[in-house]
């Protein structure tokens, strides 16, 4: 025991602390889009954060997991136990107070896996019956019907195909500005909920354009599409401020904004 590096870690040992911190898992954040449902055994919800604990763990990584009352955990430490039991592994699951296991067993039991559960908290109950745990799970366990969880499993399948084709597409960068679309909605989450104008033309205004006005639109127009994402959606960029303030506004061609909105137009041809 003094051998294990996890052990002597805990015991205060910097030289394998050091080891374990060193020992650092090549899982990826994005892996879970890789991974087929065949080869997933969550049983419970769970997030790209927490699978990604998941996987960690499953590849050997030592890892601790943190978080206020009401994140999760006990949740991840129930899929984890399962994903474990599936590859046909053990887990010893230990805590300083009875609710922390309680909330894990109360999870376990949900899912139907209470039988692979052995309590050993209360040390009591288990010397004076230690063979009745054994004998549950092995009537439990002769119990089980077969179940044909085929369309289950397409069902599940064709979910996974249309989550992963999602994720890829709103973390694709598109043509013209190279952006994604969880940049665009990153700009408007910072932008303001208010907004102090709405963009309308008038009929005068439409009676108004000429062919010589629509040629230095169309100029302005190809300028701003020649703009990189960077450019577009970059702090110092004074569209990007003004749509975060709302304080992007309309206003009749060729007359000029104040300076305080940020953003002046091309300046107009003489009209005929």
């Amino acid at each position: 025991m003094v051998q294990n590096g996890l052990i002597a870690a805990l015991a205060g040992d910097e030289d394998s602390r050091r080891s374990l911190r060193d020992d650092v898992s090549d899982a990826r954040r994005e892996e879970s889009d890789l991974i087929s449902p065949d080869q997933e055994f969550l049983v419970l919800d769970s997030d790209s954060s927490q699978q990604w604990a998941i996987k960690s763990a499953l590849k050997g990584q030592n890892l601790v997991i943190e978080g206020p009352p009401g994140t999760g955990k006990s949740q991840t430490i129930a899929n984890l136990i399962a994903s474990y039991m599936a590859t046909g592994k053990t887990v010893l699951f230990v805590a300083e107070k009875r609710a922390a296991i309680d909330a894990v067993k109360k999870r376990i039991d949900a899912v139907g896996l209470g039988d692979c559960f052995l309590d050993l908290h209360s040390a009591e109950t288990v010397r004076r019956r230690s063979a009745e745990p054994f004998i549950k799970a092995l009537e439990d366990i002769s119990s089980i019907p077969p179940i044909d969880y085929s369309v289950n499993s397409l069902d599940l399948s064709n979910s996974w195909e249309k989550l992963v084709a999602r994720t890829k597409a709103i973390n694709e960068r598109r043509a013209p500005w190279d952006c994604t679309y969880l940049d665009v909605l990153q700009v408007a989450i910072e932008s303001s909920s208010t907004v102090t104008s709405k963009f309308s033309i008038s009929p005068e205004e439409v009676n108004a354009i000429k062919y010589v006005v629509l040629i230095d639109l169309r100029r302005a127009i190809d300028e701003l599409i020649s703009l990189s994402a960077r450019d577009l959606l970059s702090r110092k960029s004074p569209l990007a401020s003004a749509l975060r303030q709302s304080r992007l506004q309309g206003c009749p061609y060729g007359s000029h904004l104040p300076d305080h909105h940020g953003i002046e137009p091309h300046e107009a041809p003489p009209r005929p």
